[in-house]
């Protein structure tokens, strides 16, 4: 019942009684659809998001025979980065882009 669960709730929908849609809505269940490259980068000290929520998603995404990088950043949290983190996250970004819509 923490207040930034409560938005989410509302957002998104409640677990309890919107389960179903919550799911069909998910983009871990809905990889077939996605047709451009993906990029996922996450932190894992992300107390917001679990880093194995990118897990699941890199590996549905590799399983539809999707084009997906994942990146994990070690010592990394979910905002408040420093600036290596900052040019890590751009670079790794701009590197990707370049590569895949080239």
């Amino acid at each position: 019942d923490s207040p930034s669960y409560k938005v989410w709730r509302t957002r998104i929908g409640d677990p309890r009684t919107q389960r179903a849609a919550i799911r069909a809505a998910s983009p871990v269940n809905r990889v077939a659809e996605i047709r451009s490259p993906v990029l996922l980068i996450h932190g894992l000290e992300d107390g917001i998001v679990e880093p194995r929520q990118s897990k699941l998603m890199a590996n549905a995404l590799r399983k539809a025979d999707r084009a997906v990088e994942h990146i994990e950043l070690k010592g990394v949290n979910h905002r408040s980065w420093d600036d290596d983190t900052y040019r890590t996250i751009m670079s790794k970004s701009i590197a990707f882009i370049a590569k895949s819509f080239a």
